[in-house]
């Protein structure tokens, strides 16, 4: 009888110590995932900020490159003149 007693506390001792790894796997994956979602949300919100200044400098860019084009009519036409 002592034997089966030692045998399941043994079994019982195994079985804890599994029921702990798996606990703490499971826990260690939970803060995995959680650190994933978080650089998703800073990496969505870093390519929209560089989305907005893209946007923004592609309107300047025309911006300049119509100023460019009047300037050289303007520069064109005066050396048209002499």
């Amino acid at each position: 009888m002592k034997n089966v007693i030692e045998e399941m506390e043994k079994r019982a001792n195994i079985v804890e110590k599994e029921r702990m790894k798996v606990i703490g796997m499971s826990t260690l994956l939970e803060k995995e995932i959680n650190n994933r979602e978080s650089k998703k949300r800073e990496l969505q919100n870093e390519i929209e900020i560089l989305q907005r200044e893209l946007s923004k400098l592609s309107v300047e860019y025309e911006s300049l490159s119509k100023l460019e084009q009047e300037q050289q009519e303007v520069l064109d036409g005066l050396n048209g003149n002499k």
